[in-house]
């Protein structure tokens, strides 16, 4: 991403209030008129249990004046081609994630995240390395991260590398394997040494 064009924004999830679509909104509807012609927006992602919620997030997008600038599409088993489409990936949660797939999955795809600042999400991005982090819930602090986004390209290039090389040292599937490999050998070896277990039954659980 280089400036000359619209900043291109994604946030991928189920819809509802946890995953902070309409904090995103707040923050793109309270820039400058000059500011907001630099970025789109796909919100990317389905309510499940009922299309109210679509419909009324779609209604939403309208009466902010942004149908211009956001899009609201429906969830696709793989995402690849928005993450493609995206030049950063925004995670703007309520509630803490237990993991953050979405900023992983980011990473791994060079989109730097943005991403609020609780539980899990904290861990997978470093601040001002691979991404960014914002308070939850602060719309305001959102759109002036945008904002410096949008103007200072050249600041966040390098985002996009080091992402890439956190993911593949980190979070890539062979280096989970090996992870939850050893963390398997580890509960076994503890359970064959445990004091008070008779030769025999240490036998049985280690026989082919």
């Amino acid at each position: 991403y280089d400036g000359k064009r619209p900043l291109r924004v994604l946030l991928l999830g189920r819809i509802n209030r946890i995953k902070g679509q309409e904090i995103l909104l707040e923050a793109i509807a309270a820039m400058p008129a000059e500011l907001q012609s630099r970025i789109e927006v796909r919100l990317v992602g389905g309510a499940f249990e009922s299309t109210e919620r679509e419909h009324a997030l779609a209604e939403l997008v309208e009466t902010m004046g942004l149908t211009g600038r956001v899009r609201v599409l429906p969830f696709i088993p793989d995402p690849s081609e928005h993450y493609r489409w995206a030049d950063i990936v925004t995670v703007p949660s309520r509630r803490p994630e237990s993991l953050g797939r979405v900023a992983i999955e980011a990473m791994a795809y060079g989109r730097p995240p943005l991403v609020s600042a609780i539980g899990g999400l904290v861990e997978v991005v470093s601040d001002g390395e691979t991404g960014w982090h914002v308070p939850p819930g602060d719309a305001a602090a959102l759109g002036a991260k945008l904002q410096e986004i949008i103007l200072a390209p050249e600041a966040w290039r390098g985002f996009v590398a080091a992402g890439r090389a956190r993911y593949e040292a980190i979070f890539s599937e062979p280096v989970a394997a090996a992870a939850i490999t050893a963390i398997a050998a580890d509960k076994l070896k503890t359970t064959i040494a445990r004091p008070g277990r008779v030769p025999a039954a240490r036998e049985a659980e280690t026989r082919p």
